[in-house]
């Protein structure tokens, strides 16, 4: 009997209190981790929206204008082929991380201008993917309520769009993204 040596192993209260920690863990870091995913979107909305404006600033000292939204140019028809060719103002064209087939069918930032004001707005759908943006609204807001501004230091969940307005104001007051 001398030469048994007892086998040392966990007990199964132990295996489970172990995996109940595990679990109450990842339960802590998941939502962390959703929310980075939007935030890195986010972000690239932002990056995405300061090039086009750029793209869109230097249009406007060759041009003395915004390009035009309904113009059918370029291989796809739409306005950022405006800002590509004949002269490369922006690379490529840009389309919104936040667009899903449901949304919007291109993909592409919405874009209205104002002639009258020289100035326009940037619109990504946000991580609500709901397409609220009224170019209407915008252009003649007398009496009309806009959809809400996506606010990042609400939460990830917040609703509303992420918009970016040009220096020169707009054909309405709106919260500003710079």
């Amino acid at each position: 009997k001398e030469g048994k040596t007892k086998k040392r192993a966990f007990t199964l209260i132990e295996l489970l209190i172990v995996v109940a920690i595990i679990a109450i863990l990842s339960l802590i870091a998941l939502p962390n981790l959703l929310e980075a995913q939007t935030r890195a979107k986010h972000a690239r909305v932002d990056a995405d929206q300061r090039t086009i404006a750029v793209g869109l600033e230097m249009y406007f000292v060759d041009h003395n204008n915004y390009p035009l939204r309904n113009a059918r140019l370029g291989p796809n028809g739409f306005w950022q082929a405006q800002l590509t060719t004949p002269i490369a103002y922006i690379g490529s064209h840009l389309s919104d991380c936040f667009c899903t087939e449901d949304t919007l069918a291109n993909k592409h930032y919405q874009y209205a201008h104002c002639e009258k004001m020289k100035s326009y707005i940037l619109v990504s759908v946000g991580p609500d993917t709901v397409d609220d943006f009224d170019e209407e609204a915008w252009m003649c807001p007398m009496g009309r309520t806009y959809p809400p501004v996506y606010d990042p230091t609400n939460g990830t969940v917040s609703r509303g769009d992420v918009w970016r307005i040009s220096k020169q104001g707009g054909c309405c007051p709106l919260p500003r993204r710079w």
